[in-house]
């Protein structure tokens, strides 16, 4: 009977230490910063102006410490932006400058160039 006893004391003990393990971790995952909904990967749905069907299927990619990767099939270009309460300044290597107007939602991310008759729309790929 004492064994059973231990044994069920034990196995108590047990469950109690699981709960605890698993719920210690819960309160930093709330407190984490949630991420920019601007930064990631963005592929061009949809496009209007010059040349608007060359550059659908385009990867647009923004980073965190402002790098700019463009990509579609084998061409890939590179460079920096900078993002303002409307607008986007892209500087691309090679001294390619634009400025576009833009507007994002959770789904979708839409560029209108000030300088050209070109507007894309992006969606998360």
């Amino acid at each position: 009977m004492k064994s059973l006893f231990r044994l069920s004391s034990l196995a108590y003990l047990l469950v109690i230490s699981f709960v605890f393990v698993a719920c210690s971790g819960d309160d930093e995952d709330d407190m984490a910063e949630p991420q920019d909904p601007f930064l990631g990967a963005w592929i061009i749905t949809d496009a209007e102006g010059s040349f608007a069907d060359d550059n659908i299927g385009t990867t647009y990619t923004f980073s965190e410490n402002g790098s700019l990767v463009i990509e579609k099939g084998i061409l890939r270009s590179t460079g920096t932006y900078t993002r303002n309460t409307s607008t986007i300044e892209v500087n691309i290597e090679g001294g390619f400058e634009v400025v576009y107007d833009y507007t994002l939602t959770n789904t979708q991310l839409t560029l209108d160039s000030q300088g050209s008759d070109q507007k894309f729309i992006f969606e998360r790929p």
